[in-house]
């Protein structure tokens, strides 16, 4: 995480290491789904908000799209591409 006051690797460690995971016939079931003290229904529910929080922290720490896409690494396309996922 960029801000290291939120959720840190070793905690979104912990809640993977919470799962309970068992594959059939390409299925995944999980016992428990909690990030952040949140429950989720979906393993991509947690994945989404680790996700949303990460951009918001890049654009709050550079100020703008431009520089947030550069320090996350990724291309603009699939920087837009996350925000509208984000908005709806």
């Amino acid at each position: 995480m960029l801000n290291k006051k939120r959720s840190s690797p070793n905690k979104r460690n912990n809640v993977l290491n919470n799962f309970v995971i068992i594959e059939r016939h390409r299925k995944v079931f999980t016992k428990r789904l909690v990030y952040n003290g949140t429950k989720y229904k979906k393993l991509k529910h947690i994945l989404g908000a680790i996700e949303t929080e990460i951009i918001t922290e890049a654009l709050e720490k550079t100020g703008n799209k431009s520089e947030a896409i550069q320090l996350l690494g990724v291309s603009r396309r699939t920087f837009y591409h996350k925000i509208k996922k984000m908005r709806s």
